[in-house]
C-alpha cells in the first residue's frame, strides 16, 4: 500500500537543529534480553503515553549534541512515573558531565545504553538539581552530584531485537522506548504535521528519540516520537513516522535500528 508524503514541509533544513547519537561510542551491552513471552496480554490497537501522565513536556538540547541524554531521561522519566505515580524531570546535564567513562562525549555525541548503564550504577539528579545548561566544561573528574537525594536508580535495561517493528509494538505498549533514527534529511527536519512514510527520511541513525506511542491517522499506522528540539519544532515537538509491523528492516527514518528502554522495579 502507498501512502502520501508529509504535508506543511518547509523549503529548506535548519541548521540549528542538532542530533548527536553516535552508534560507535557504545560500550555496553544492555543486563536484560527481550523477551517476547512476557507480554502475553492483549495489546492494544494504539497507545499514548502522554495520555497517562508518564511524559514529561518537550524539551530543548539547543546547540549540543545531548539527543542521546534526552532519549535517555525520557525513558527514565516515564518508567519513574509509571512505578511511583509521580512525573518529574530527570537532569539531561548530569549526564552529560558525568557519563564520560561509559563511553559517551557529552555535547559531542552519545548512545542511550551507556546512559541507562550510568543509571544503573548511580542515582539521577532531578533538573532542578541538576538544571541543563547545553555545554560541557568540566574536566573528565568533575561530575556534579544531587544536592537532594537522588530519584531514581535502574536496574538495567533491555535492548529490543533490531528491525523488528512487532518486538518495538510490544515494548511500547508497555513504557516509552529509546530508540535511534535519522533526523539530518529535509523530510524530517522541515516536518510539522501528519506522517513520514517517504524513504527519503533515510536509515543512517545519526539522533536519539523516545517512543511515547503509536495509532494510526487516516488508515496510516504510526509511530509517534517525543523529539528534543523545543515545542516549536514539529507538531508541538512531536512527530509521527509510519510503523509497520510485519516489516523486518530499519523501518521508516531507520526507527527500529536501536531500540532499547530501561528497567526499575
Amino acid at each position: 500500500m502507498k501512502f502520501p508524503i508529509i504535508l506543511g514541509l518547509l523549503t529548506t533544513v535548519n541548521a540549528k537543529y542538532l542530533s548527536g547519537y553516535d552508534m560507535s561510542l557504545r560500550t555496553t551491552k544492555c543486563t536484560f534480553d527481550f523477551n517476547e513471552n512476557i507480554y502475553n496480554e492483549i495489546v492494544p490497537d494504539n497507545i499514548d503515553w502522554r495520555d497517562h501522565n508518564v511524559v514529561t513536556p518537550v524539551k530543548n538540547q539547543g546547540n549540543c549534541g545531548s539527543c542521546w541524554s534526552f532519549s535517555a531521561t525520557g525513558a527514565i522519566e516515564s518508567v519513574y512515573a509509571q512505578k511511583t505515580g509521580t512525573l518529574r524531570n530527570i537532569s539531561e546535564q548530569q549526564l552529560i558531565d558525568c557519563s564520560l567513562i561509559y563511553g559517551n562525549m557529552g555535547c559531542n555525541g552519545g548512545v542511550m545504553e551507556n546512559a541507562f548503564e550510568y543509571a544503573t550504577d548511580n542515582y539521577m539528579c532531578s533538573e532542578e538539581d541538576v538544571p541543563y545548561e547545553g555545554v560541557r566544561d568540566k574536566s573528565i573528574n568533575e561530575c556534579r552530584r544531587c544536592q537532594t537525594a537522588g530519584l531514581i536508580k535502574l536496574n538495567g535495561c533491555v535492548d529490543i531485537p533490531t528491525n523488528n517493528q512487532t518486538a518495538l509494538k510490544l515494548a511500547v505498549a508497555k513504557q516509552p522506548v529509546s530508540v535511534a533514527i535519522q533526523a539530518d534529511t529535509e523530510i524530517f527536519q522541515t516536518y510539522t504535521n501528519g506522517v513520514i512514510v517517504s524513504d527519503k527520511c533515510g536509515t543512517n541513525v545519526d539522533h536519539g528519540v523516545l517512543v511515547v506511542g503509536y495509532g494510526k491517522e487516516n488508515d496510516i499506522p504510526y509511530w509517534l516520537i517525543k523529539n528534543s528540539w523545543g515545542s516549536e519544532w514539529g507538531d508541538g515537538g512531536f512527530v509521527k513516522i509510519l510503523r509497520d509491523d510485519f516489516d523486518m528492516t530499519a523501518g521508516t527514518c531507520g526507527i527500529a535500528s536501536k531500540p532499547s528502554y530501561p528497567v526499575y522495579f
